[in-house]
């Protein structure tokens, strides 16, 4: 074998890994956009969305609010 045809081959085999691990990545982006249009990414913005929800109540409710109120910024409006 030559030269030429030795790197013929490992460019062959690298185009042929390369293709095969990128069909992974393919299946990988396909999987995750069904997921995201479905009851799953439903689900999960719920789950987002009740995280933030809690947090604020406990912003508001434990009075951690009032100490990262603006009240020291703007002293004029904000009610006392």
């Amino acid at each position: 074998m030559t030269e030429t045809t030795v790197v013929l081959i490992l460019v062959i085999v690298t185009a042929l890994g390369f293709d095969f691990t990128n069909g992974f990545h393919d299946t990988a982006n396909a999987m995750a956009t069904s997921i995201i249009g479905t009851v799953a990414g439903y689900l999960c913005f719920a789950v987002v969305l009740f995280g933030v929800a809690l947090g604020i109540t406990f912003i508001v409710a434990s009075g951690f609010g009032k100490a990262i109120s603006f009240e020291h910024v703007y002293p004029t409006i904000v009610d006392k």
